[in-house]
């Protein structure tokens, strides 16, 4: 249940990341960084549908803990 649920807040944030994201003429590899406090397996069936979507994005997943995850993201 707690997976289910923490796959369906990644995809949730996933889907609002790229709805923001500005589109520009010039072809470019385009990444989408998820970072996660869970392991990346329960994200990885999300990860798959949501790169057969949009195959021109590739969706890196960050999996750490979260103390070390909000140190990264406050570095960034």
């Amino acid at each position: 249940m707690k997976k289910t649920i923490a796959l369906l807040l990644a995809l949730v944030m996933v889907v609002g990341l790229v709805a923001c994201g500005g589109s520009s003429k010039k072809e470019e590899a385009k990444t989408l960084t998820v970072y996660s406090p869970h392991d990346s397996d329960p994200l990885n069936a999300g990860v798959a549908a949501f790169e057969a979507a949009y195959p021109d994005i590739h969706v890196e997943v960050i999996a750490d803990g979260t103390t070390n995850l909000i140190h990264k993201i406050e570095a960034e």
